[in-house]
């Protein structure tokens, strides 16, 4: 019997009413879950607020970025940018400051601090560094010489 199993049938057996240390689903939704990370950019002249992208927002991203040889290049291209309009906030409203008209725009900011808001996005979204290495991979592996 594995540890979670006998831990189960232990609170199963030990408890009189049954289980009463979960979370229902309503705990959950109703959960505030979305934590604002201040970030310094002395580059931009000041501070900008970042909240984690939520779920559907991360099919979003994995859908843009899904193997298609034909437009690869821009889906890398804007995966920075695509981050940064669905991450940064204002911290009264939550609502993001850009839109996608601005990546343009934004791809055109410092690749440092670009680079440094973006890894905070990435942080607090759940993103792991080794993930995007891998589409930095795939995407040279990928390429062709015309």
């Amino acid at each position: 019997m594995s540890d979670v199993e006998q831990s189960l049938t232990v609170n199963l057996n030990g408890a009189e009413d049954g289980i009463s240390d979960f979370l229902s689903a309503d705990d959950i939704l109703s959960a505030n879950d979305i934590k604002l990370v201040r970030v310094d950019v002395p580059e931009w002249g000041g501070a900008i607020y970042i909240r984690p992208i939520t779920i559907s927002q991360m099919e979003k991203i994995e859908q843009m970025l899904a193997p298609d040889q034909n437009k690869k290049r821009r889906k890398i291209t804007y995966l920075r940018e695509t981050m940064l309009v669905m991450s940064i906030v204002n911290p009264n409203t939550l609502a993001p400051i850009f839109t996608r008209k601005d990546m343009p725009k934004l791809a055109m900011k410092s690749a440092a601090a670009t680079e440094r808001v973006f890894d905070q996005c990435l942080k607090l979204s759940g993103f792991k560094q080794e993930d995007v290495d891998e589409l930095v991979d795939d995407f040279i592996e990928g390429q062709t010489v015309d």
